[in-house]
């Protein structure tokens, strides 16, 4: 997505500061905040980070130009590095030099904050055929369905990635699933799903991220109109148990897994994490001002709140031979009567 962080993985892709600004077919920019763990000894930008940065660009270009069930691979990657650069903005550019219907040719220009060039990094990509083995169509052609169904397939096969990444990582454990084992159950070739994600890491942050999004949809959707703490306090966790069922999987590795990522990973799950509960401990501090609510750490409350909503994903083996509708009734009883002032009840 514009605007957003390029998605963390293992090793120097997982080095936070990635920012792509456009992407299009016959060009794609980005930026890159240089900072501390960017630098090497000397303190000047490590050459990985940047190639890192450029490749991601360059393959960002490369999916964009791709024509539906084609899949692409780097074949070749030849840098020339121009000067050192420091602590700052690096701001890449890349063009296709070539688009054909087997390959594919992007090439960056990366530069400081004053326009000088730092490297020039150009890719070669082979262009595969598709699935079904059918001639693949020149990529420098239109589609013949236009853009809107390439993008369609594109969010589709995510959506598939995700969901067999959570499905096979809940049930081998991060550490034990492979990412073929997640392909074949996405439906998709290995080659095919690393065009939408690079490790395991960036993964297991996508379906946290996609957990949270969702979930924090419902919330707000379930809480609109209602007018004091109580209420929406009642509505979000009624939505929340209800919604656990649907990302039970997300959520038990969320609650399991995070711990063995890398930490610039994890940090970013824990903020995506943060911004969910602050849907809770809002509502909580609203009521504690307003004196519907017993003085209490909004934060902390949070915490438990999310924890007995998501009993229902975490615990459902246990808990099944109640109903869901009893666990939820059960939960809202349990936390009401606990955090409500006795005169405010």
């Amino acid at each position: 997505m514009l605007g957003e962080p390029l998605p963390p993985s293992s090793g120097l892709h997982g080095l936070p500061g990635f920012v792509v600004t456009s992407v299009a077919r016959d060009r794609v920019t980005g930026e890159m905040e240089i900072a501390a763990p960017h630098l090497n000894a000397a303190g000047v930008a490590h050459e990985g980070a940047l190639m890192s940065f450029a490749g991601a660009l360059g393959a960002q270009g490369a999916a964009a130009s791709l024509p539906a069930g084609c899949t692409a691979t780097t074949i070749e990657s030849r840098t020339s590095f121009l000067r050192g650069c420091g602590p700052g903005i690096v701001r890449g550019e890349c063009v296709p030099l070539h688009i054909g219907s087997t390959t594919m040719i992007w090439q960056t220009i990366l530069a400081d904050a004053d326009g000088n060039r730092i490297a020039i990094v150009t890719l070669t990509q082979l262009v595969a055929q598709g699935a079904s083995g059918e001639p693949v169509a020149d990529a420098a052609g239109p589609a013949e369905t236009g853009a809107e169904p390439r993008t369609a397939i594109a969010e589709e096969r995510r959506a598939a990635i995700l969901k067999a990444g959570a499905k096979v990582m809940g049930a081998r454990g991060f550490a034990s699933a492979t990412m073929k084992e997640i392909a074949a159950a996405a439906g998709m070739h290995v080659p095919t799903m690393y065009q939408y994600v690079r490790s395991k890491d960036e993964l297991l942050f996508l379906i946290c991220v996609e957990c949270f999004q969702s979930l924090n949809v419902v919330l707000d959707a379930a809480t609109e109109g209602e007018e004091t703490a109580g209420a929406r306090l009642q509505a979000a966790i009624a939505a929340l148990v209800r919604s656990s069922e649907q990302h039970r999987s997300a959520l038990r590795l969320i609650t399991r897994e995070t711990a063995v990522l890398q930490p610039p990973v994890r940090n970013r799950v824990h903020a995506e994490w943060n911004r969910f509960l602050a849907r809770f401990s809002t509502i909580i501090d609203d009521g504690v001002k307003a004196g519907e609510f017993v003085p209490i750490d909004p934060a902390m409350a949070a915490h438990l709140i999310e924890s007995l909503c998501e009993a229902w994903a975490i615990r459902r083996v246990a808990l099944r031979r109640h109903g869901l509708p009893n666990v939820e009734a059960g939960i809202i009883q349990l936390v009401l009567s606990g955090i409500r002032r006795k005169e405010a009840a």
